[in-house]
């Protein structure tokens, strides 16, 4: 009355408290950015084929970043380790090549654990609070390199990435970056003869092609479909040691001079000088190679520990003669050294 308003109340009235239950709060999306597939020699643009399992040190990188992303694109920055971040699942497709018969091998920054395939598992502890909803993936890839089964070069190419995490949070992107350039390749220096005492005996690297890899590039002095790589860095593989042998017994009659610094020209290290310092010839001396997993090839042995090996002879007598490589009769020589290359 009076121009007021009346409330009346139900004594009997029984409110139910409101209990908030199971709430959860997601982003709307993974956004992944700066998609970088890179070559081990970045500079020359290739990679050598390494089986990670056998060596880690060679590798191409996959890298991008990966952020947690609201309805506008923003970051959701509680997308953290601890918080709302879950484990997550990142697959990739690559462009389709001759040699996709080979295995994917694959570790990360965090877990260096080798996965083979075109998918792997992350933790959530790759998003940590101080990047506030953002991971930075990095990933060091190659292939299951055999030591006796040489294949052709081959450029390797990224067309997509998925990621998942185990709420069915997702996100995709189709990146537009250059491929990494795969090189199988090796050590290698043919048998060498010498009616001297010392002899110079270079070693080369060279890649396998059935074709000529590029107008830089020679054939191999002694071997059909290997090419001498005038890219090649000291970095990306080097001869350690050089150890004459008979059969499995150290050769104490020979001496070893190497250059220690390894000095490489155009693809081969020159410095490898071989001496006799015994009497009796002819004299064969086994030279032992040392040198990592990825610059060992062997015809019949696929074991990357095998024995990379050449053969030196110091001959005794007159001179020689014959027919050599490309149809040539080599000169009689006395008192110098000559390759004999049938």
């Amino acid at each position: 009355s009076n121009g007021h308003l009346i409330w009346s109340v139900d004594k009997n009235l029984s409110i139910t408290p409101f209990v908030l239950n199971n709430i959860s709060i997601k982003p709307a999306r993974f956004i992944i950015s700066n998609v970088k597939y890179i070559d081990a020699d970045s500079e020359k643009g290739y990679t050598y084929l390494s089986n990670l399992n056998d060596d880690r040190r060679m590798f191409a990188t996959l890298q991008f970043d990966l952020s947690a992303g609201k309805e506008n694109n923003e970051t959701a920055e509680n997308y953290v380790n601890g918080c709302y971040a879950k484990d997550f699942n990142i697959s990739f497709n690559f462009s389709k090549s001759k040699n996709n018969n080979l295995a994917l091998q694959m570790f990360d920054d965090l877990d260096n654990t080798i996965s083979e395939g075109k998918s792997r598992e992350f933790s959530a502890s790759y998003f940590v609070k101080s990047k506030g909803g953002k991971a930075a993936i990095k990933l060091s890839i190659n292939f299951d390199r055999n030591a006796s089964k040489p294949i052709e070069k081959f450029e390797h190419n990224i067309t997509n990435i998925e990621v998942k995490d185990k709420e069915d949070l997702h996100g995709n992107s189709s990146p537009h970056v250059g491929g990494v350039h795969y090189y199988y390749a090796r050590l290698h220096a043919p048998n060498y003869q010498t009616y001297t005492n010392s002899i110079e005996t270079p070693i080369y690297v060279e890649v396998y092609n059935t074709t000529n890899p590029g107008n830089d590039w020679n054939e191999s002095v002694d071997d059909v479909n290997w090419w001498i790589h005038p890219d090649h860095a000291v970095a990306d593989g080097n001869i350690t040691n050089l150890t004459p042998k008979i059969g499995f017994s150290d050769q104490t009659d020979s001496t070893v001079q190497t250059d220690v610094n390894n000095t490489l020209s155009n693809g081969v290290f020159p410095n490898s000088k071989i001496t006799y310092k015994g009497t009796q010839k002819p004299h064969k001396t086994q030279i032992r190679i040392g040198t990592q997993p990825w610059l060992k090839y062997h015809r019949f042995i696929s074991d990357p520990n095998t024995m990379l090996y050449y053969d030196v002879d110091f001959l005794g007598g007159g001179g020689w003669a014959g027919v050599g490589e490309k149809g040539k009769t080599l000169p009689d020589v006395n008192g110098t050294s000559e390759r004999i290359e049938w």
